[in-house]
């Protein structure tokens, strides 16, 4: 009877739930996209996946871009600078496709009550489905806090603040926080709508989740925390992972409107139906908020909302104290001048030309952000291989050496206060790589050919190779090119008695390591015949090991 009587849900309120508005004003986006450094690439290989499959495009693992902290691109998301963490040991994660049973990202709006004080008044609160509301779920949880509006309820009402600022950010970030505690003390405002849709050529906008944490830390510490939601109104999210960042932080729901806007001039550019493109796109972020929470082996986005479970890099620990509560600074860095010049830089890029820039985070493009791996390196690597003489790799560890720097480790040094010892002392090289072992990756994953030498190459040294999680074909037994360690994967991929009689060690695990609260992927496309028969499955078939090993 209390939610009956007293719960509001959005969805009841909502004929087409993924239409968007048709005044929706979309001829002077792509100054703001390049702002939110939306691209011709991020279009072309992110958004257009999300919107046509309705899930994240696959991608080879590996990122040879530089941290956040450390890269010179203007268009860099700030969401960058945070790390997903994930439960290694005491939590295993969730498996989000095979026990979404268990998942939820049921989201509440309204004032928190105290739990051990029962009273019909605390199920008065709004409900959506997903922290990621539409168009539609936003205008009718605005029309609940609207004193204009037929359905204004006082315990909902809301404001929204402008984001942007012309310079002073930390100044910019404190007023706007203060003038929030204030309203919330002072004016009964319950529902915060932070929008960065006022970005211009003289206004910047402060990064998203650096006011949401900073308000968040604030309202904590004026005890009205319980009293108040917050919900972005913002550019920032194109990814499951900025969103995540966003709820990790404070916010209790997203409007990701430049996200929507890119999408509807993508079905208006391609022919696509506009409706279902909006469906899957939402879709697909929903998937990715689960999959980021499973990974800590949590189960509804409830407990998720401001645990501050990334690790911060590249941000003055001060910073960090004041915006992102309960997370680690695993590299001190960047202050609020350093974030405001690099803002400077990014407006300044994005207001220069109305047309999108193609882009290069993904792919390496020249002039665009910085890849370790370049065509120049490569081709250095392949000239280094098939020269007799070491000529050509000297040319080669020159360009490695002279890069830009990429990693943490490009700025260390060894620095010992130890004496050189005769090399004469040391175990020789022969002794030493005996204790190699090499990277566990499968046959699929690499070829049957790479396969094989890295094993006949690892055994000749009489180092140890590892099979991965795909099998091994038994013609390799008993011969230099057969896997000394071999895996037993949550997915039990060509697993047999014969395969594990035949190693010198197994390796068992207990939850996916390479991305880890993920599960191992391999596409259809790589999956042979001879894969397959490998794997004992059907070609063309994608596999997906599961995130944890069901069973253990």
């Amino acid at each position: 009877d209390w939610l009956n009587d007293n719960m509001i849900y959005l969805q009841e309120y909502i004929d087409s739930p993924y239409s968007i508005d048709d005044n929706i004003d979309i001829s002077n986006t792509p100054y703001k996209q390049r702002y939110a450094g939306i691209t011709k690439e991020v279009i072309k290989l992110f958004i257009k996946p999300l919107a046509v499959d309705g899930k994240e495009p696959t991608g080879s693992m590996g990122d040879d871009t530089p941290l956040a902290c450390f890269s010179t691109y203007p268009f860099r998301s700030f969401n960058d600078f945070f790390r997903q963490k994930f439960a290694q040991v005491t939590n295993p994660p969730i498996d989000s496709l095979r026990e979404k049973v268990v998942m939820s990202l049921n989201t509440g709006f309204g004032e928190i009550h105290n739990m051990l004080d029962e009273d019909p008044s605390h199920a008065k609160r709004i409900k959506a489905t997903s922290p990621i509301l539409t168009h539609a779920k936003l205008e009718v949880l605005k029309s609940f806090g609207d004193e204009k509006s037929p359905r204004f309820e006082a315990v909902y009402k809301n404001r929204v603040y402008a984001t942007t600022f012309q310079s002073a950010l930390k100044d910019s970030i404190e007023n706007i926080t203060d003038n929030i505690i204030e309203d919330v003390k002072n004016d009964g405002v319950r529902i915060v709508f932070l929008d960065d849709s006022g970005v211009n050529e003289e206004l910047k906008t402060i990064p998203m989740v650096l006011l949401i944490g900073r308000l968040h830390k604030k309202l904590l510490d004026s005890k009205l925390r319980h009293l108040v939601s917050i919900v972005a109104m913002s550019s920032e999210v194109i990814t499951a992972h900025d969103a995540a960042v966003f709820i990790a932080y404070g916010a209790s729901a997203i409007y990701p409107y430049m996200l929507f806007k890119t999408v509807c001039q993508l079905c208006i550019d391609e022919g696509i139906e506009r409706d279902e493109a909006l469906f899957n796109v939402h879709s697909a972020l929903n998937k990715g908020i689960l999959k980021t929470m499973s990974k800590m082996g949590i189960s509804t986005v409830a407990s998720y909302r401001n645990s501050g479970l990334f690790d911060v890099i590249g941000l003055k620990k001060e910073l960090a104290d004041e915006c992102f509560i309960g997370s680690k600074v695993a590299l001190s860095g960047l202050d609020y001048s350093d974030i405001e010049e690099k803002l400077n830089k990014r407006h300044q890029e994005a207001f220069k030309e109305e047309k999108l820039i193609s882009g290069g985070v993904f792919k390496y493009k020249k002039n665009e952000e910085l890849h370790e791996v370049t065509p120049t390196l490569t081709k250095a690597l392949m000239r280094a291989i098939e020269c007799e003489d070491d000529s050509e790799y000297r040319r080669f560890k020159a360009l490695v050496e002279e890069r830009e720097p990429t990693y943490i480790r490009d700025f260390l040094d060894i620095k010992s206060d130890r004496e050189p010892i005769d090399i004469n002392g040391v175990e020789p090289a022969s002794e030493i790589v005996k204790r190699f072992v090499g990277a566990a990756m499968s046959i699929g994953a690499l070829s049957p050919e790479a396969h094989e030498d890295l094993a006949e190459a690892l055994n000749s040294l009489g180092a140890k190779s590892n099979s991965g999680e795909g099998g091994e074909d038994k013609k390799r037994n008993g011969t230099i090119k057969r896997s000394k360690i071999r895996q037993v994967a949550s997915g039990r991929f060509g697993v047999t008695p014969e395969y594990l009689v035949n190693a010198e060690e197994l390796q068992i695990k207990v939850a996916q390591g390479a991305k880890p609260g993920e599960g191992g992927q391999l596409p259809g496309f790589k999956v042979t015949t001879y894969i397959a028969k490998l794997r004992h499955t059907t070609p063309g078939k994608t596999l997906i090991s599961p995130p944890p090993h069901h069973d253990i």
